[in-house]
């Protein structure tokens, strides 16, 4: 399931200053936020930059699942519960008075056996070695996500950016023809289920638990990031998220830090997520509190409804006019 830490985007960042706004007031303050007329809540978050404790999201396939616990890093490996496996196509048997699990791939007919706290595993019978054991941690059994994905032939992918990993299992190809569909809605959701990539060093600031994201009305095809300190633009070409800037805005709208195709405060690239007079975006935002808000224009005026989170995908929103 998808999780964030409470209150942290009901609160916006202006002036030096902290306010609480209201719900009602929150999407106008937000689109003035989020559509980069003031920059405000990045500009003074800017040296504050430790780790909230973003949860890690998982795609396998191009979808975004729900799991009971949420992955843990263990020394830079990444652990998930064990009832996580059955997204991936696998089952499992857990015997704790032996502490060994035994994970099955019927389509491959393949088994591996790992036991907790043992670095040693056993794929149909023979001896493999893991960097990091299997782990109880507060009841629930954690396995290595990226050994027990590559034992099945899985690839994964992990993305900095958003802090997610894409898990896709062996003759996987994505389908392209999902971002140029009629349906914005499911266009968009196969959008932020890419993993983003880049030609260039990102700024790799942690991630923030305040995802927001930005369309241009009636496109799936490009969109503009937000976790309420590093702003990613992203471009879908040939089947692929690619990173095109990046920018952690300053005092005066300048940039703080920036990164990849971006010169300047202002530019064309930041202008069409403007609104009017310049595009009419959409705007999806995590609100913190297990729900989120989509923002949108008629004519000039907006206009914006909310609604729960159960998987991370369910940020994207059905617009009226399909916008």
């Amino acid at each position: 399931m998808y999780t964030v830490v409470k209150k942290s985007t009901q609160v916006l960042m202006k002036s030096h200053e902290m306010v609480k706004p209201s719900r009602s007031k929150l999407m106008l303050s937000f689109l003035v936020f989020i559509l980069g007329v003031i920059g405000a809540s990045n500009s003074f978050a800017a040296e504050n930059t430790e780790d909230l404790n973003t949860p890690v999201e998982i795609v396998v396939n191009g979808e975004f699942i729900s799991i009971d616990a949420s992955p843990v890093f263990d020394n830079s490996y990444l652990l998930v519960p064990i009832r996580a496996l059955s997204s991936l196509g696998l089952s499992y048997e857990w015997h704790p008075s032996t502490g060994k699990v035994r994970i099955y791939d019927h389509l491959q007919g393949v088994f591996l056996e790992i036991t907790q706290d043992s670095r040693t595993a056993h794929r149909d019978g023979k001896t493999l070695e893991m960097t990091i054991p299997a782990q109880n941690r507060n009841g629930r059994i954690m396995v290595p996500l990226r050994f027990i994905s590559e034992a099945f032939d899985y690839k994964v992918q992990y993305e900095t950016i958003r802090k997610m990993v894409f898990i896709s299992s062996p003759g996987y190809e994505f389908d392209q023809s999902l971002i140029v569909q009629e349906n914005l809605q499911a266009a968009r959701k196969a959008a932020i289920a890419l993993p983003i990539k880049s030609d260039f060093k990102v700024l790799g600031f942690p991630t923030r638990p305040n995802h927001a994201y930005v369309f241009i009305a009636g496109r799936a095809d490009m969109y503009k990031f937000d976790d309420q300190y590093t702003t990613s633009f992203v471009e879908i070409k040939d089947g692929e998220a690619k990173l095109i800037a990046q920018y952690v805005s300053g005092p005066r709208s300048t940039f703080l830090h920036k990164a990849g195709n971006i010169k300047i405060f202002g530019e064309p690239l930041m202008q069409q997520y403007y609104g009017p007079p310049f595009s009419n975006p959409v705007s999806f935002v995590a609100l913190g509190d297990g729900t989120s808000i989509t923002g949108y224009y008629e004519g000039d005026e907006p206009h914006d409804f909310i609604t729960p989170i159960t998987f991370y995908s369910d940020i994207i929103q059905e617009v009226p006019g399909n916008k």
